[in-house]
């Protein structure tokens, strides 16, 4: 026996539960749904969003400082090696004490990785509050 919608939404909102059909299941399955409490959003939630889209905007002017910066700092230590006859030797021989030590390097490296990682996956998050 099949239904018309009034007669299935009159016995759902009444508690009957009219048959197990696809649409009385899916009656069902919206008044369950409608008599739930409405998500409420939290406080200052409008401010917090606003000051990311508003944050996101500063971003653009962020990246052009930094190649600023950097393109600054590339054309400084390039007209400090040609003044100073900056000769590039085929070992970098301020370094030749890491070729001895390489699990030494490799450890460190991964250890200040894995700080980093920390930091920023569990530390920030707690102790500053950043997102």
């Amino acid at each position: 026996m099949r239904l018309s919608d009034d007669e299935l939404q009159s016995k759902v909102e009444k508690g009957d539960r009219a048959d197990d059909t696809l649409d009385s299941r899916a009656y069902q399955r919206v008044f369950d749904a409608l008599k739930k409490e409405p998500y409420h959003l939290p406080l200052r939630f409008a401010d917090r969003v606003m000051d990311r889209i508003e944050a996101k905007g500063n971003l653009s002017k962020d990246y052009f400082w930094f190649g600023l910066g950097l393109l600054v700092f590339v054309v400084g230590a390039v007209v400090a090696a040609v003044l100073s006859n900056f000769k590039l030797n085929s070992g970098f021989g301020t370094f030749k004490f890491i070729s001895g030590y390489p699990a030494l390097f490799l450890f460190g490296l991964t250890f200040i990785a894995l700080i980093h990682y920390i930091d920023k996956r569990f530390l920030s998050k707690k102790v500053f509050g950043i997102r």
